[in-house]
């Protein structure tokens, strides 16, 4: 232990605040202590006389005075293991600390290092069973959670403080997994379980016997830490990871839990990372990394608004693990202390106000009925609002005051207006938006060469503001309403080439004609049906068709792509299968564990390929795992013929990258082909575990093709097509019924055809477009003839 007022001197840098030139908003900048180490979290601890931080240091503990808020003197330093991680609690007089290097619990008596005394307690290196650990609490109780601790799965170890306060007392471990900050209140514990991606509400009131009784996902599923209301109805949580929120929960039913907001701190840089959040009355602080420190009203949980904050990291933006690290907003004086990695202790003296709210409906202009999801914006403000499924809205801004409104929604004119909100009052304002005109336009899918309907054809069809996914009816035609605009298309069908392009409404109904190639391919922007099955071991990570969202792994100039971040390239839409796919998560919270994930592509008929060729595109990583051991999981790619299943092409550690890799396979010795063939594709998480991210795209059957195209036998082909006199012949392969409909299905014409060559006059109808059907006892098939 060494006292820092006699060893060396401290700069302490105090300015005006215009001349102190970070971000800030309703919080002025008071002091800040600089340190040659690194920080890390911080507590407060206040007598009658006076205001104290407790820093936690690179490389100890440090003790400062802040009763002048302007001149904060630290009073005593003590040296401890090394180590970036270090959280600090105070219950009494003490100050108890824990880090993730070693030494077990740190013990301080604050009322002697208070009193100047040269040789304060300090208890090092205490033995409780633990050696290191990520965070400690103390509730009102006086029962010390350490969280994080190297014993067991590192859970949460409980110890009373009562009896001996420099030697606590074990009284309970709820070890049923990982824990990596919590706080109590009574008989209850509120656990951040980040690798589980939930909140966890355990009942403590026997600490032998920790019950389990609510868990809760967090929006980004890496729950850092949490903290309840000062009335118990109110939950609020970070996830440590980018592009994270602090998120509200109604927690007054632990069986009917429910999320009720979430928000991002003030920058423009969505990607910043929140960290720890508490509750200071009708609002949460929050260390928010390399955005500073950031104040919240959640007076209205549902519609949390920021009223404050100070940046004190101005040398950081946007992801990273820079800046403010804690904060303790508690301190009689009102003062927040903030502890930012690279730059110091700051003390920060808030202005809580209440924000300004503004709620109400919005409504379809025409119709009255509520539009959901549509986006509320006002002027000023980083964070927009969406309208509920019955229309409501809430939104606000942390400063009264006049302010510009937008609501805007696909298919609707935008909104805009002005609005005057007041601090802590809600003004009602209802939107009616205006629909704008739409277009019938109709798609009709057909076989290439033949014009045979193809029924059940999916199409996806979408734009930055609409996302259709449909199917064609028996005629191969679907209707669709758009508005104007550009769209994109994917067109296809199981044993079809998957077609994709663009079309523009442009102020008139359209008819649209889309031909497909026969072939096996799919490159999964349209779902064609593959079958997905995991084994019962299995808790995370099945193969899911989405668009990938990456996650990393690794520190610096080490770090991977483990899950895949874009679809293999040169395919349509962005749609590719990949194990898990979690939004915003951590490399290890959605990839494959502890058991296997198949997916099984729909029957193929590869009777009609000579020497047929299959290649697809897969992805493959595997890495990480239990310490000293090596990755040992695999990829495996399997073809069935319905009576035997081959290996054909896998990959394993040796082969993994953080690339999409292509591969051809020669079928024509592998089996014999049948007419109910499989591809498997099969990934596992073998013991011990290892993260594992797999992807499959972009399949492909080639090869000299000895009649796919008869796949769908053909019962009869029409001449001419398109037909410019109204005659229309055909040869049929038995007698049938002739039928002509239009594009909505209605009979236009009916009449007997017979075996060999038929012709029929039907100039009588108008120009256009119309189905062709003919059946026969074992034919019932469907064309498109356009007549002109």
């Amino acid at each position: 232990m060494k006292i820092l007022n006699i060893l060396f001197t401290v700069t302490v840098f105090f300015t005006n605040f215009c001349l102190y030139a970070q971000e800030s908003l309703n919080m002025n900048f008071l002091s800040n202590l600089p340190y040659d180490q690194e920080l890390s979290d911080v507590w407060g601890y206040a007598t009658d006389e006076g205001e104290y931080a407790l820093v936690g240091v690179y490389n100890g503990i440090s003790v400062v005075d802040v009763t002048n808020p302007s001149s904060p003197n630290e009073l005593a330093f003590f040296d401890g293991p090394l180590s970036t991680w270090r959280d600090l609690k105070s219950w009494g007089d003490y100050l108890y600390c824990i880090n993730e290097t070693g030494g077990g619990l740190q013990i301080v008596n604050l009322a002697e290092v208070i009193a100047g005394s040269s040789t304060p307690t300090y208890i090092e290196n205490i033995s409780l069973d633990f050696t290191t650990a990520h965070n400690i609490f103390v509730d009102e109780n006086a029962v010390l959670y350490v969280f994080g601790a190297n014993p067991g799965v590192g859970g949460c170890m409980m110890f009373d403080l009562t009896s001996d306060p420099e030697n606590p007392s074990l009284l309970g471990v709820f070890d049923d997994y990982y824990f990596h900050d919590g706080m109590a209140r009574g008989d209850t514990l509120w656990g951040g379980a980040v690798y589980e991606g939930v909140f966890s509400v355990v009942d403590v009131s026997d600490k032998d016997n920790p019950i389990i009784i609510g868990t809760q996902a967090t929006p980004n599923s890496f729950t850092h830490n949490c903290w309840i209301s000062d009335d118990g109805d109110y939950l609020f949580t970070t996830d440590e990871v980018s592009t994270a929120f602090v998120a509200a929960y109604d927690v007054s039913d632990l069986e009917n839990i429910e999320e009720l907001d979430r928000i991002q701190a003030w920058s423009p840089d969505s990607d910043v990372i929140p960290h720890n959040t508490h509750v200071a009355g009708d609002f949460v602080v929050t260390s928010y990394y390399t955005d500073g420190v950031s104040v919240v009203d959640v007076s209205h949980p549902s519609n949390m608004i920021e009223v404050g904050y100070y940046d004190t990291s101005e040398n950081y933006s946007g992801d990273g693990f820079n800046g403010a690290w804690g904060t303790y907003p508690w301190l009689p004086s009102g003062n927040i202390l903030v502890t930012d990695i690279e730059t110091g202790l700051y003390v920060i003296e808030p202005k809580y106000t209440n924000a300004s709210y503004v709620e109400g409906y919005v409504t379809n202009q025409n119709t009255g009925m509520p539009i959901s999801n549509a986006e509320i914006q006002i002027i000023g403000s980083n964070n927009s609002g969406l309208s509920d499924l019955s229309g409501f809205y809430e939104s606000g801004m942390s400063d009264p005051g006049t302010y510009e409104i937008i609501c805007s929604a696909p298919g609707y004119s935008d909104m805009s207006g002005f609005i005057s909100i007041y601090s802590g009052q809600v003004l009602s304002f209802d939107i009616e938006l205006s629909p704008f005109e739409t277009y019938v336009t109709q798609f009709s899918i057909l076989s290439v060469g033949n014009l045979a309907a193809i029924p059940n054809a999916s199409i996806h069809i979408y734009n930055e503001d609409f996302d259709y996914e449909l199917t064609s009816d028996p005629m191969g035609n679907i209707d669709v309403l758009l508005v104007e605009g550009d769209y994109s298309i994917s067109i296809g069908a199981w044993g079809y080439v998957t077609q994709c392009s663009g079309f523009t409404i442009s102020g008139v109904a359209q008819d649209l004609i889309y031909e497909l190639d026969a072939g096996y391919s799919d490159d999964f922007s349209i779902d064609l049906g593959w079958e997905v099955s995991s084994d019962d071991n299995l808790t995370s990570g099945e193969w899911v068709r989405e668009i990938p969202n990456g996650t990393t792994y690794g520190w610096q100039q080490n770090i991977s792509i483990i899950n895949p971040d874009v679809d293999a390239v040169g395919d349509c839409g962005g749609y590719a299968f990949v194990t898990g796919n979690m939004a915003n998560a951590d490399a290890g919270s959605d990839d494959v564990d502890d058991g296997r994930t198949t997916l099984i592509s729909p029957e193929m008929n590869l009777t009609y390929y000579d020497n047929p060729l299959i290649s697809f595109q897969t992805w493959f990583q595997n890495d990480g795992g239990t310490q000293g051991s090596s990755p040992n999981d695999s990829l495996l790619v399997f073809l069935s013929n319905g009576i035997e299943t081959v290996l054909i092409y896998y990959r394993t550690s040796s082969s993994a990258s953080q690339q999409w890799i292509s591969s051809e396979i020669l079928l024509t010795n592998v089996m014999e082909m049948t007419n109910v063939m499989h591809v498997i594709v099969e990934t596992m998480d073998g013991d011990p575990g290892h993260l594992v991210e797999a992807g499959f795209d972009k399949l492909f059957v080639s090869g000299n093709n000895v009649g796919l195209n008869d796949v769908a036998k053909i019962a009869f082909s029409v001449f001419p097509n398109p037909s410019v006199n109204g005659i229309i012949s055909f040869e049929s392969k038995e007698p049938g019924d002739f039928i002509l409909t239009d594009l909505s299905g209605r009979v236009m014409f009916i009449t007997k055809a017979d075996k060999g060559l038929n012709s029929f006059n039907l100039a009588q109808f108008s120009c256009g477009v119309y189905g062709v059907n003919l059946i026969t006892e074992n034919y019932n098939q469907t064309l498109v003839w356009i007549l002109k």
